[in-house]
């Protein structure tokens, strides 16, 4: 028996949501709740991917889990895979170039599947990079988006080197934020480790200010131009990753405030561009919540 349903509700999207990522329509998704028709392999694949399980967790079969919660909860604690697919291009109104950012293969199939859906210009996208940056930004205050191949040449007047966040591995931004808040952690890593920090941190000219501000800052990009960045309340920014996630990002005025109280910023949402947020940073914090959650 599909789970199709119970995997849904347990993420809180609506059929619509769902059939959008599908690129299908809500009557298909409501036939399949329905068990009056049954999806093929390749997208009961994708459904697996979409809700963190197995297909046999979708077919019902003994043993195997329920839904894992929401956006949040599935997508941030999933592993973020190593493999680089390419760079997802985001040309804002006032830049005159694109940022490119790594991304994996899934996020390429989500950003396609979103933009080509049928209220792709409404709503808005998140999705995470190999860079250490979660991204969420509002669709129609995009002038445009571009998809390139690792394998394609760069595009020809969209590319400076300085707009291009390269990847890398998870693992060395642990070491830069250990570096910075573990006192032990020059005496208990190897010279290979310390050699990485201390370059990366040369190929940015970070002093160790700097380097806190690269890892832990928020930056916000607004529809008029402004930009500002600062390091924000971790759960502001997971319910804003939970609110996309239901196709919407929650209230008309969101709360984006200072890490620690020293002031309070409000944003309307229609004014919002982008939201580039620090992964680690939102991951870690979503980890704690389950962690309380299952302690309570």
């Amino acid at each position: 028996m599909l789970r199709l349903r119970e995997f849904r509700q347990g993420a809180e999207w609506t059929q619509q949501r769902l059939a959008q990522e599908l690129s299908t329509t809500q009557q298909t998704i409501a036939r399949w709740e329905r068990g009056q028709s049954e999806p093929p392999l390749r997208v009961l694949r994708e459904l697996a991917e979409i809700f963190n399980t197995s297909i046999d967790g979708l077919l019902g079969h003994a043993g195997i889990d329920g839904p894992r919660g929401s956006l949040l909860d599935m997508y941030l604690k999933k592993p973020l895979p190593k493999e680089v697919w390419g760079y997802f291009g985001l040309r804002l109104p006032e830049w005159e170039v694109s940022q490119w950012h790594p991304v994996t293969t899934w996020a390429a199939r989500r950003i396609e599947r979103t933009m080509a859906s049928a209220e792709a210009g409404q709503g808005w996208l998140c999705f995470r990079t190999l860079a250490n940056r979660l991204l969420a930004f509002r669709i129609p205050a995009a002038v445009q988006f571009s998809l390139r191949s690792i394998a394609s040449e760069p595009p020809h007047g969209d590319w400076q080197e300085e707009q291009v966040r390269k990847p890398r591995g998870q693992a060395l931004y642990r070491n830069l934020a250990e570096f910075l808040n573990d006192r032990e952690w020059m005496s208990r890593t190897d010279t290979s480790q310390r050699g990485a920090v201390y370059a990366f941190m040369q190929e940015k000219k970070l002093n160790e200010k700097g380097l806190a501000a690269y890892l832990h800052d928020t930056h916000i990009l607004c529809k008029s131009g402004r930009k500002l960045s600062y390091r924000v309340k971790t759960a502001q920014l997971c319910s804003l990753v939970r609110a996309v996630g239901r196709g919407r990002a929650g209230a008309p005025v969101l709360e984006l405030s200072e890490f620690l109280g020293a002031f309070r910023n409000f944003f309307p949402e229609s004014g919002l561009a982008l939201v580039d947020m620090p992964l680690m940073d939102v991951m870690a914090h979503a980890a704690r919540f389950q962690d309380e959650a299952v302690g309570r």
